[in-house]
């Protein structure tokens, strides 16, 4: 990492504390910074926080449930705000547009106002349906999660274990995974092997299939600016920054919907990977080369 961005990553913990809301294999680890550090970091930080040029305000975000996502989608919706831009937003009742079909142009409320400067709901992705109501050549920003802790988060966050007799997330994978999830019942609520390909598009069990999987990888490298890591939340908000152009004040976040307590690190047994990353191959492969 250059010596600026390490200046940076020190500078700017109360930007990025927010990747403390989450702990990721050691929980004792999270720094988070304290009221008077808080300001000490604002005041010094602000010192140097100048940008030359343009910042990008036609954002694309991939607002992928358990990724932390609604804690940049708040980032983004103040500079929205701050910045009168015009944000595309689902239609009345819907938490994710049309959910669990494709994203279309219809999904989007008061579509007769497009093109819009910002697409930050969930959704399903179409690479054609956003371009189509957003203004040109939007920065397009892709969150992550490592495919294990991903997994455990969604099962406690979307109480799966309500359909497993209150299983443990060990003994989930360990009695129930193989059978479980060979499909996505929205109704229920139903587990789904890997819920970030289903958000981009892929279909049920698509992730077993290493061909679908590396042509998904390539065309989402060819058509995200921005990768995102849950576990790289700090370093992500650095690069997220300076691929916008914007200042390290508009990153400033809370965590959203901590909940740290609810996982038990415990559970993840080198069985229980092995499960798991054998049915997510392929994604694994493709986190790895970019976030390990």
């Amino acid at each position: 990492m250059p010596s600026d961005m390490r200046d940076v990553h020190i500078k700017a913990r109360f930007y990025t504390a927010v990747a403390a809301a989450d702990p990721v294999f050691d929980a004792d680890s999270a720094d988070i910074a304290k009221p008077n550090e808080v300001v000490a970091d604002v005041q010094e930080v602000m010192t140097v926080d100048e940008t030359t040029g343009p910042n990008y305000t036609t954002i694309f975000l991939m607002n992928t449930p358990s990724t932390l996502a609604s804690s940049i989608q708040n980032i983004l919706l103040r500079k929205a705000i701050d910045s009168k831009l015009k944000i595309a937003l689902p239609q009345p009742n819907q938490d994710i547009m049309c959910f669990p079909m494709i994203f279309e142009r219809s999904c989007v409320m008061n579509l007769n106002e497009y093109p819009y400067d910002m697409l930050i709901h969930q959704i399903r992705y179409s690479r054609e349906s956003v371009t189509s109501v957003l203004k040109p050549n939007p920065k397009k920003i892709l969150l992550l999660r490592h495919p294990v802790l991903y997994l455990q988060a969604s099962y406690y966050d979307n109480e799966w274990s309500d359909y497993v007799r209150g299983a443990s997330f060990r003994t989930f994978i360990e009695d129930h995974y193989t059978r479980f999830a060979l499909t996505f019942d929205y109704e229920k609520n139903l587990p789904y092997r890997n819920i970030q390909m289903f958000m981009l598009g892929s279909q049920p069990r698509q992730s077993e299939d290493r061909q679908h999987v590396e042509h998904k990888v390539k065309y989402l490298n060819k058509d995200f600016d921005v990768v995102m890591f849950q576990e790289h939340m700090m370093e992500s908000l650095v690069l997220l920054k300076h691929s916008l152009n914007w200042k390290y004040k508009d990153l400033v976040t809370f965590g959203t919907h901590p909940h740290p307590e609810r996982y038990d690190l415990r559970e993840l047994t080198a069985d229980v990977n092995r499960t798991i990353i054998h049915y997510n191959e392929g994604w694994f492969g493709y986190y790895s080369n970019y976030a390990l």
